[in-house]
């Protein structure tokens, strides 16, 4: 397994490891977001979008950006 697919595969394992203490207002925090040149298909966007994909019921809300690769996104439940 390559550094890229080991990118995804740990942050997927992290999200459905938090999924179940998630609530309003909870805050996820990627500290390599945009690692492998941006893009979407790599790493933890590709690991966040396929667990969104899953959990529509969440409204993903970017929240900040620090740094080249680290951003955080706050999750509320959709009513």
């Amino acid at each position: 397994m390559g550094d890229k697919n080991l990118g995804d595969y740990v942050a997927r394992l992290a999200l459905n490891f938090i999924t179940p203490a998630l609530h309003d207002g909870s805050i996820i925090i990627f500290d390599d977001y945009y690692q492998f040149h941006v893009n979407p298909n790599l790493g933890g966007q590709r690991a966040f979008y396929e667990w969104h994909g899953y959990h529509l019921d969440w409204l993903v809300t970017e929240f900040q950006k620090e740094g080249a690769f680290r951003v955080s996104f706050v999750l509320n439940r959709r009513h």
